[in-house]
């Protein structure tokens, strides 16, 4: 599914969590399940980096869940 929009059929939210960012678990068409994170605009630099350093560790067999895609999407 990666170089494409995600479709998701089913998001609930997620109210726990110290971040402050709104958070849903979307679960798509084909059952796969994945963590949702929006962000406010002014957190953008910073998650860019974060997910960038989350793909290097991944990369690297450090146990924890995999990071498929950030995007920007218009309000």
């Amino acid at each position: 599914m990666r170089g494409e929009k995600m479709q998701f059929i089913k998001k609930t939210p997620i109210e726990k969590g110290w971040s402050g960012d709104k958070k849903f678990r979307a679960e798509t068409i084909n059952g796969e399940v994945y963590l949702l994170r929006i962000i406010r605009k002014e957190k953008k630099e910073q998650a860019y980096r974060t997910f960038e350093n989350m793909k290097k560790c991944f990369a690297l067999g450090i146990s924890m869940p995999e990071p498929i895609e950030i995007y920007e999407q218009d309000d």
